[in-house]
Parts: C-alpha cells; sequence; structure tokens
C-alpha cells in the first residue's frame, strides 16, 4: 500500500507534493480555510500553492487515497504520513510552519482527537 501511495504522490506536481508534505507534519485534520491560512502565515509557501487548495484538489487526493476527509477537515493518509513528514523535515519551510502549529494550536477544529494528541507527541 505505501508504494502505491508513493508513487501517486510522485506523480503529483511538485505544488501538490509541497501542500501533501505540510498536510504530513500537520497531521491533524484541518480545514480547507485554515490550511490556507496556516501556509499563508508561514510566509514560505508561494500564492500558487496556497491557490491549489481547493475542492478540485480536495477530490484529487481523496480519489488517489493520499489524503482523507473527516467531519474535521483534510488529512495526510496516515498509511503515507510519515514517510512524507520526514521527507518534509528537509524543506526549507518546515521549521517555521512545526513553529507556528506549536504556537497557534487554533487552526484546528476545536474537537480535540487522538489526531491532535498523536501530533502534540510528534
Amino acid at each position: 500500500m505505501k508504494n502505491k501511495l508513493l508513487a501517486l504522490f510522485n506523480a503529483l506536481s511538485n505544488d501538490e507534493q509541497s501542500i501533501m508534505l505540510a498536510l504530513s507534519v500537520i497531521y491533524a485534520p484541518i480545514t480547507q480555510t485554515s490550511l490556507q491560512v496556516l501556509l499563508r502565515t508561514t510566509a514560505c509557501f508561494d500564492k500558487q500553492i496556497i491557490a491549489l487548495i481547493d475542492r478540485p484538489l480536495r477530490e484529487k487526493l481523496q480519489k488517489s487515497n493520499l489524503m482523507v476527509i473527516t467531519q474535521d477537515g483534510w488529512r495526510c493518509n496516515d498509511d503515507i504520513a510519515e514517510l512524507l513528514m520526514r521527507r518534509a523535515v528537509k524543506e526549507a519551510w518546515f521549521n517555521k510552519l512545526a513553529q507556528l502549529l506549536i504556537a497557534e494550536p487554533n487552526y484546528y477544529a476545536t474537537r480535540i482527537s487522538a489526531f491532535h494528541a498523536i501530533k502534540q507527541l510528534r
């Protein structure tokens, strides 16, 4: 399963891969709007990347099983999240995004879930 998901990830455009890498770092479900705001706040993602975060991308990523949609928002598929996060660590924006996630937990839905607890431990 991981190999199939990795192949699907590698077939994405660089901008789509950046979004998936960010979702792997975020880990917990996040709404589309909150994701856009968070990436904009980092000042590390180009406007064209942020503009991609919309319904067609959501449907594409969900159909390919790279992303899971929950009532709380977008979430990277658990089967590939760890691998993508290890790649994300090498990105220039990683530290800024991680700092924002720690400092501003308001990007997430107010409902506490196991994903939020795991994210904090990561």
